[in-house]
């Protein structure tokens, strides 16, 4: 199993993670980035280890994990796609909306309804998609109650080694660390607590998980500032929640 990592820089739109796993008859790729650098390396690398791409997983449908799709179709052109089908929903909400509304999610993204994620029993290596991404959770899209019960179904699971959507690849603790995070962070959101407090008390838990970039945590405070005022915007929720999961 390979990553090839992705990362959000400033001035560009973000690519996510892509997960790469040896199959007995080609490799099978989780989700396949934004910019083409992401979809060339995937099919460079497949050329080097001399295996086809058999399969796609898209754990969502935002454009940061699925962009790379088409090339990897045309370079192989038998492989198989295998996602949820919340697209469909997706197409007349929020993708129909981010075209005249681009600037406010300029560098964001979010779990959806129908997340995918995949783990290896051999490994014990789980591949999680946005469903813990950093330095921030991406919340335009999602329901913060359908979230926690993702990753308390993932806490179930017996990985050791947890690949997240955005971030770097995380322990078993350090899992439990940012779901800790994420659960006090949803719960400050819905508070009357003061909304930089809540960005504050996020950046300083998750900072064991964001090493020693100083952009990293300045992005977390920030996003996560935005994030409270999307949630007390929607009643603790995001505004797509009725089609997110």
């Amino acid at each position: 199993m390979w990553l090839l990592a992705g990362g959000i820089r400033p001035e560009r739109q973000p690519d996510g993670n892509t997960v790469i796993f040896s199959a007995p008859k080609g490799l099978a790729v989780m989700d396949t980035g934004r910019h083409a650098w992401q979809r060339e390396a995937i099919i460079a690398f497949a050329r080097a280890e001399r295996q086809p791409v058999i399969a796609i997983v898209n754990s969502h449908w935002h454009l940061d994990h699925v962009s790379g799709n088409p090339a990897l179709r045309a370079a192989f052109p038998g492989l198989k796609v295998y996602a949820s089908d919340a697209i469909d929903a997706a197409l007349t909400g929020f993708l129909a909306k981010s075209a005249t509304d681009a600037p406010r999610y300029l560098a964001a993204n979010a779990t959806t309804a129908g997340d995918v994620w995949v783990y290896d029993p051999r490994s014990r290596i789980a591949a999680v998609g946005d469903l813990v991404t950093l330095p921030a959770p991406f919340l335009d899209t999602a329901c913060p109650d359908g979230w926690r019960t993702a990753l308390a179904q993932i806490a179930a699971t017996p990985f050791r080694t947890a690949i997240p959507g955005h971030g770097a690849v995380m322990s078993r603790t350090h899992f439990a660390l940012y779901r800790a995070a994420f659960d006090s962070f949803i719960d400050c959101a819905r508070s009357t607590s003061a909304r930089g407090l809540c960005a504050a008390n996020w950046a300083s838990m998750v900072k064991p998980l964001l090493g020693d970039d100083p952009l990293a945590s300045r992005q977390a405070k920030g996003m996560a500032a935005y994030y409270v005022d999307l949630l007390r915007a929607n009643r603790g929720n995001s505004p797509y929640c009725a089609t997110a999961g």
